[in-house]
């Protein structure tokens, strides 16, 4: 069983954090941390289809996590509740991860470029992909490597060390825009007071 894909059924999609208490938006059925959830506003980030208050759902999927079973690389068999606390002790992972650092991207000039809007792949030497078509390129071409993610890598908030499983990264975090909710212009002071000015509006 990839485990990938299977604590994608419990990963929120903007934090990439696994959150076993939720919110599921009726719409959809698409889950959300309750962090991110109080800065969606109308429209689900990952299809777009609007909702209303009263399509928010809250859903503990604790009990569920713990009574599924998964076995790591290193041979452990673990419940999904414990997932987070498992990767970041396990040898077999870290290993991994080490034998992957061919596959880094450098910060450095990530940061001189500030390209969000084309991407090239981390597996092969495609460029000049926007989000959509490299997401494609992934999923048909890449489905088992594991890499850095050129897209997280160029934001401001990004690991450019981070390695992760490209394909159910680009299921879970690439299926929306970044520019649709994120002003690179504003420090966080001023998005901060974006936001409360925002929320003001809609009581």
């Amino acid at each position: 069983m990839d485990v990938m894909e299977v604590m994608k059924d419990y990963t929120c999609p903007i934090c990439m954090e696994v959150a076993p208490k939720c919110l599921v938006l009726k719409t959809c059925a698409h889950k959300f941390c309750d962090t991110c959830q109080k800065n969606i506003k109308k429209s689900c980030p990952v299809c777009r289809q609007e909702f209303t208050k009263t399509d928010l759902k809250k859903q503990d999927d604790s009990k569920k996590m713990k009574n599924e079973f998964i076995k790591c690389l290193c041979g452990t068999e673990y419940n999904l509740y414990e997932f987070k606390d498992h990767h970041e002790e396990c040898d077999a992972i870290n290993k991994v991860n080490e034998e992957s650092k061919s596959n880094l991207l450098d910060k450095r000039k990530m940061k001189e470029t500030v390209n969000r809007s084309t991407f090239g792949c981390p597996c092969c030497k495609l460029t000049n992909l926007d989000r959509k078509a490299l997401v494609e390129h992934i999923l048909k071409k890449h489905k088992k490597n594991k890499a850095v993610c050129p897209i997280c890598a160029c934001q401001p908030w990004g690991n450019a060390q981070q390695i992760t499983h490209l394909k159910t990264h680009m299921e879970v975090r690439h299926q929306f825009d970044y520019d649709t909710y994120t002003a690179y212009d504003m420090d966080d002071e001023e998005t901060l007071r974006k936001v409360l000015e925002e929320s003001l509006k809609d009581q």
